[in-house]
């Protein structure tokens, strides 16, 4: 995986995320849910955000 989401937590569930677990990112946004979780919930926890200064940013991560 090119993306790392160590460290963040599911928008639904709030467990942390790790790289090996079954993920998807919002094709809109880009936030990392479980996959489980985004298909229970439907759509992105962030999805009344979207296009706003609220939604979802990308955690940055400097390369070691």
């Amino acid at each position: 995986m090119g993306i790392s989401v160590e460290g963040q937590k599911c928008p639904v569930c709030d467990a942390y995320l790790f790289d090996n677990d079954d993920l998807v990112f919002c094709p809109e946004c880009g936030a990392p849910h479980h996959r489980d979780c985004y298909m229970a919930l439907g759509h992105c926890a962030y999805a009344d955000k979207h296009g706003t200064d609220e939604g979802y940013k990308a955690v940055q991560r400097e390369e070691k």
